[in-house]
Order: C-alpha cells, then sequence, then structure tokens
C-alpha cells in the first residue's frame, strides 16, 4: 500500500503518485505501482493519464510536461480532477461494476479477435479462389460462416449499445470503437460482396438455358447494388459521376419487371435444379425492387449533395478573388463585370434556393426509402441545416462584395478627375498670386469651391489608400502628397480671400433667389387675379395652374427660407443702407407669399363656385337659344293661304307652342341673376371676362323680345282669318 498526502492542487500532483491512486481507487490493478516505484515522475504521470483515458473514459486534458514543473497549473488540475468525481462519485460503487466492465472487455476480446481471423480466413479464400462449386457445399459452407455472422453480431450489438449510451463502465473509447466498426464493415463487404457473390456467380450463370441469362443478368444487377456509391470527395466531378451512375441505373432497372415476369415463367418448369437454389433465386428476385429503389434514393441524394458542397466551394472562391486588395478602376470594372457574369447572369440566389429546396425534397424521400440509423439520420439533417446556414454567411457577403466594389469604383470616379482637376487648378493659382488686386480677387473667387474639392480628393485619397493594392495605393498617396503640398502652401497665401469669396457667392445665391421668388409670385398673382378664365380654353386650364400654385408654395417658401438664411450670413458684412434695402425686399416677398397662400383655397372655392354656375348658364343660353332659333323659324313660314280649317291647325299650333313664351323669359330672368352673381363673385377681375357673355344675353333679350311680338301679330291676323 502507498500512503499519498495532497494538501492542495498544485505540488502534490507533480510526481504522479496522486493521480496513479485515483486511477487505482475507481479501478483497482489498473495501474501498477509497485513497477512505476523506479519511474520518472513524468512516467507515472504519462502512465496514469493513458490508464484514465483508456479504462475509465477519463479525456487527457493535460500532458505530463504541463504537470512536472514546480508549480503545476492548479485551475489545470482541478479541472481534470473533476472528471474522475463527475463521473465516479462513488468509486466503492465502481468497484462493485468491475465484473459488469470485465465482461464488456471479454466481449470486446472475444469479438475483435474474431475479426482478425475471419477477415485474414475470408482474403486469402479469395485469393485462392477456392469456392465450392457444387450448391450443397456451397451452401453448407455458406451456412457455415452465416451461423458464425449471427453469433458475433450479438456480440457487436451489444457493444454498440454500450458505447451509444455512454455507460460509465465503458472501457471502449471512441477510436477502439471506430476500429471495429471498420473491421466489422470489412467482413461484411468481403462476405457479401466477393464471398457469396462468386459462388452465386458460378452456379446462377451454369444453370440450363434461360434460367443462365436470368442468373447472369441477377448478378449484374446485385453487383451493381452492391457497388460503394459514397464518392471520396464531394465534388463537381463526384456529382457528375453520380449523375452517370444515376442514369446507369435506371437505363439497368428498367427491365427489372421484364426479367421477374421471366423467371416467374421457367422457374416451376421442372428443370434439374435444387430446390433450395431456384428458391434462393426467387427471394432474391423479390429483393431487387425494393433495393433499386434504395440505391436509385441514395445516388439522388449523393448526387445533390456533391451539387450543393461543389456550388458552395465554388461561390466561397469567386467571393474570395472579390474580397482582395483591390487594383485600379479598370480592374474594379473588371471584377464588377465578372460579379454581375456569376451572381446575376446566372442567377446565383434563386438557383441556390431552388438546389437548396431540392435538396430537402431528396433527403426526405432518401430517409423514407432507406432504412438509417440514428447518426445517419443526423448526419443529414446536420448536413442540410450547415449547408443553409454557410449559404446564409456566403449570400450575405455576396450581396456586401458587390456594395463594396460599387463604392470603390465610386471613389476612383471622384478621385480620377478631381486629382487632374487640382493639379490644373495649383498651377494656374500659383501663376494667378502675381496678378493684380482686382484680377486676383477674382480668380480666386470660387476658392471655396476648390477647398471643397481639395477635401473630396483627401477622403477618397485615403480611402484608395487603404483598399487597395500597396502599388496602387502607393501611388495614390504619393499624388495626395503632391497636391497636398501645394496646397498648403498656396492656401497660407490666399486663405484671406476665402472669406471674400465667401461673401461674394452669399450675394450671389441671395440676390439669385429673391430674383426667383419675385418671378413666382408675380406670375402667381397674375394667375389669382384673372378673371378671364370663364372666357373659352381658358376655364378648363384654370384649375390645373391653381393646382400647380399649390405645389410649388412649398418650394418658394424654402427659396424664401434660404434666401433669409443668406441674408443673414451678409449682415455683419455689409453697409447699412444695403442691408436695410434687402430686408425690404425680403419683407415685402413674405407679406406677397402670406397673401398668395390665403388667396390659393379662396380662389379655388371660388372656382368650383363659378364652374357650377357657368355650366347653368351653357346649359340655359342652349336651351334658349334652340328655342328662339325654333320659333323663329316657324314665324318665316307662310301664314294667308289654305282653308279655314287648315287654317285653325296652324293656329292651334301656333298656340300650342308659344305657350312657353312665358317660361323661357322666366329663364332668361334667371339667366341674368346667375349671371349677376358671377360678375359680383369676380369683380372687378371679371369686368372684361363677362362683356362676351353680356353681348349674348343681350341679343337674346331683343331677340326673345322680336319673336314675342311677331307672334302676337300673327296670332291677331289669324283670328281675323278665322273668324
Amino acid at each position: 500500500d502507498h500512503s499519498i498526502q495532497v494538501s492542495d492542487f498544485g505540488s502534490s500532483w507533480r510526481d504522479g503518485n496522486a493521480f496513479v491512486a485515483l486511477v487505482n481507487a475507481i479501478r483497482p490493478g489498473t495501474v501498477d505501482v509497485n513497477g512505476l516505484d523506479s519511474s520518472s515522475s513524468k512516467s507515472r504521470l504519462e502512465s496514469a493519464f493513458i490508464a484514465a483515458e483508456t479504462h475509465l473514459g477519463i479525456a487527457r486534458l493535460l500532458d505530463a510536461e504541463d504537470v512536472d514543473v514546480p508549480r503545476p497549473d492548479e485551475k489545470s488540475v482541478m479541472t481534470y480532477v473533476a472528471q474522475f468525481l463527475h463521473k465516479y462519485p462513488d468509486p466503492s460503487a465502481t468497484n462493485s461494476n468491475f465484473d459488469s466492465v470485465s465482461a464488456i472487455e471479454k466481449d470486446y476480446q472475444k469479438l475483435t479477435s474474431w475479426l482478425n481471423v475471419k477477415n485474414t480466413y475470408l482474403q486469402e479464400l479469395q485469393g485462392s479462389k477456392g469456392f465450392p462449386f457444387d450448391f450443397n457445399e456451397y451452401s453448407h459452407e455458406y451456412l457455415r460462416h452465416k451461423a458464425e455472422v449471427d453469433e458475433h453480431l450479438v456480440i457487436y450489438d451489444r457493444l454498440r449499445s454500450t458505447v451509444e449510451t455512454r455507460q460509465d463502465t465503458v472501457a471502449i473509447t471512441s477510436d477502439v470503437w471506430h476500429n471495429i466498426e471498420t473491421a466489422w464493415q470489412r467482413l461484411e463487404t468481403q462476405i457479401e460482396n466477393p464471398f457469396i457473390r462468386h459462388w452465386q456467380w458460378l452456379l446462377d450463370t451454369n444453370l440450363p438455358g434461360v434460367l443462365g441469362s436470368l442468373g447472369e443478368w441477377l448478378h449484374q444487377a446485385e453487383a451493381l447494388l452492391g457497388t460503394d456509391d459514397v464518392p471520396a470527395a464531394l465534388d463537381e466531378e463526384s456529382a457528375t459521376t453520380l449523375s452517370m451512375k444515376i442514369e446507369e441505373h435506371k437505363s439497368f432497372f428498367k427491365e427489372l419487371p421484364a426479367m421477374t415476369k421471366r423467371f416467374k415463367e421457367v422457374k416451376d418448369i421442372p428443370l434439374n435444379v435444387p430446390l433450395e437454389q431456384m428458391q434462393r433465386m426467387a427471394t432474391r428476385f423479390e429483393l431487387l425492387p425494393e433495393r433499386s429503389a434504395q440505391r436509385a434514393a441514395k445516388l439522388n441524394y449523393l448526387e445533390h449533395k456533391c451539387c450543393i458542397v461543389a456550388f458552395l466551394h465554388l461561390t466561397e472562391s469567386k467571393l474570395r478573388a472579390w474580397t482582395v486588395k483591390y487594383g485600379r478602376e479598370d480592374k474594379i470594372v473588371q471584377l464588377l463585370e465578372q460579379y454581375r457574369s456569376f451572381v446575376s447572369r446566372n442567377k446565383i440566389f434563386q438557383e441556390f434556393e431552388k438546389a437548396y429546396q431540392e435538396m430537402q425534397q431528396v433527403a426526405d424521400e432518401y430517409r423514407k426509402v432507406v432504412t438509417l440509423d440514428a447518426k445517419e439520420m443526423e448526419d443529414i439533417v446536420q448536413f442540410i441545416y450547415d449547408s443553409g446556414e454557410k449559404w446564409r454567411v456566403i449570400s450575405t457577403e455576396l450581396r456586401c462584395v458587390q456594395a463594396m466594389l460599387e463604392e470603390v469604383l465610386g471613389y476612383w470616379r471622384h478621385w480620377t478627375p478631381v486629382c487632374s482637376d487640382l493639379k490644373e487648378w495649383l498651377k494656374k493659382a500659383n501663376e494667378a498670386l502675381n496678378f493684380p488686386d482686382d484680377e486676383r480677387l477674382e480668380f480666386f473667387q470660387d476658392l471655396g469651391k476648390w477647398k471643397e474639392k481639395y477635401q473630396l480628393f483627401s477622403d477618397t485619397s485615403t480611402f484608395l489608400a487603404a483598399t487597395c493594392e500597396s502599388s496602387v495605393g502607393k501611388e495614390v498617396h504619393e499624388n495626395y502628397v503632391e497636391v497636398s503640398n501645394k496646397w498648403e502652401d498656396l492656401f497660407k497665401n490666399v486663405h484671406h480671400y476665402l472669406h471674400a469669396a465667401e461673401i461674394r457667392r452669399n450675394r450671389q445665391e441671395f440676390q439669385s433667389g429673391v430674383d426667383e421668388i419675385q418671378r413666382w409670385i408675380i406670375k402667381a398673382e397674375e394667375i389669382l387675379s384673372n378673371g378671364d378664365f370663364i372666357n373659352n380654353q381658358g376655364f378648363q386650364s384654370y384649375e390645373a395652374q391653381l393646382q400647380a400654385l399649390q405645389q410649388e408654395l412649398e418650394e418658394s417658401d424654402n427659396l424664401w427660407k434660404n434666401s433669409s438664411r443668406k441674408f443673414q450670413l451678409l449682415v455683419q458684412e455689409l453697409m447699412p443702407e444695403e442691408v436695410a434695402r434687402m430686408n425690404d425686399q425680403m419683407k415685402k416677398q413674405k407679406e406677397s407669399l402670406i397673401r398668395i397662400h390665403a388667396m390659393i383655397p379662396t380662389r379655388m372655392q371660388l372656382y368650383h363656385q363659378i364652374s357650377a354656375q357657368q355650366e347653368a348658364l351653357d346649359i340655359g343660353l342652349r336651351d334658349l337659344t334652340s328655342w328662339i332659333n325654333e320659333a323663329e323659324g316657324l314665324l318665316d313660314l307662310p301664314y294667308g293661304a289654305g282653308g279655314q280649317e287648315y287654317l285653325q291647325r296652324l293656329y292651334e299650333k301656333h298656340q300650342g307652342f308659344f305657350s312657353r313664351m312665358l317660361y323661357y323669359k322666366s329663364m332668361l330672368d334667371s339667366l341674368n341673376k346667375i349671371f349677376g352673381s358671377i360678375v359680383k363673385a369676380l369683380g372687378s377681375s371679371g369686368v372684361s371676362a363677362t362683356d362676351n357673355f353680356r353681348s349674348k344675353v343681350g341679343e337674346l333679350e331683343n331677340r326673345l323680345q322680336n319673336v314675342a311680338n311677331k307672334a302676337h301679330g300673327r296670332e291677331l291676323v289669324w283670328i281675323s282669318y278665322i273668324l
């Protein structure tokens, strides 16, 4: 026995004895304590860590070199030791489970030993072509191997269940279990592929007549179904290969119904063939529809999987090419063209969404048709999720790339002309320093504009120097330094012109603004005071003019406000007399704008009122004119000839028509009242606009009176004739 003193999580663990004791406390005898007495601390630590990982399933979080130091990291040691306490909180209970662990190890030893022997035997058997040709001998040999496989399958499933449930007593690590799975898959491959298939092929193809050709086709079908279709790499080449396999699969198995029917027709014909062999062929034919459907679903899934991965890889590689340091303007244009060609013309976003949805549908079909274990199902779900997440990141970056390329191109298109303009202007500006004062002032009046250009040049230079490749960025920076030095040298001699130029610019902008406002005010007042809109076509366009004024009001108000701001900037710079003049001008324009604000809705209301009255006038005038025309026509007809009866009828017709005389006189009075209302509404502005209407009404009054007089005279004549 060894007594181990542990007082901390540091130096007490350095020699490894505490770790060895901890492992043996959980599972006695795991580490040979006596054999390690003369070993170095590093050896004891290494032995303890390996034993804990192999036999207890404790993850190796420490290396011997980390602990075998004067002051080991206490936090790391504490974290590692905590694994033991978490997984084995009761060491005594663990010891009671020792028999269970031993049983698992016995299963492990038995299974691995048998797998090694059986795989070696089968490999040698295939190499020597030692397959029995007789069916009875074949059946005996096959059943013997099948019985062995079934016996050890129970052990294999038991160990797999133990590993998958992650029981605390498991002494088989994930790496060890992976080796067992690989060996088992190799066994299945050797038994199910060359071993049985070769024997079956020899037996089936040597059957008499049609059965032999059916046996050959059946062998080819099973060989096709036994193909390892999982590609070594998920890429475009693999997708093409899988696509060819899908077509090959469809082409071959389209003969399945005919072959099955043919076999059913000949299997009952008396032949010198063992019954067991015929029954086995029948069973194999019955399994083909399901197996072929499963392979088709798997191939389809793998093809779509390769396409998705290849799609993402291609897009990602393009993305990397577009997110490098950039070159000159022409290179940016090329990159943008490549981007648009790849993304826009190929409709990348839509195509991936389509492919992704198809992938989900194909995966669902694959899971329905093929019986998959939990891990395979989880892998499919995880692949679909990972692909979607990866595309989400790539597509976001892809959209950002276009914006970035366009931004860089925009900076280049600013930088190039501004750089050229500044160099040319700086040359002229240095010459202008020798001009007379007035000419110099005239030249530098737009200094503020050039200062803004210089600031733009500075900003674009900084951006391009940071985003472009080193050689291009260096050239941009050199141009900036050259222009900047010349600008600074010039500006210290002319900066005082900036203020004078600013005053001049503000005056020009002020005057331009008030002139534009004044033109608009004059136009608005002309429209609002116009009474001629009731004549001819003016009436139809007047409403549009009022609506246009209403829409232009806000713009005119903003223009006045801008002019007012310019005026405030100039107050301290100008003579009092000029300030007073400008202030008076601004005040008058503001009053005009307020008046126009009030007049537009009033004028719009007046327009709608007069519009209704005008419509009534037009209808009344048309009716009255029409009746007078008809009356004048009747009065122009001859009336003296004919018998008394005829004259009586004319007289009655005359009386009936002219009985409406009073109605039309009343209508004329109403029209005059409406007209008077319009004249009153328009006021003095409508005097000239109503002259035409007044003359029309006067003319109709005269004609109506003439008609009345003639009608009365005609009536008296008829009365004298009739009586």
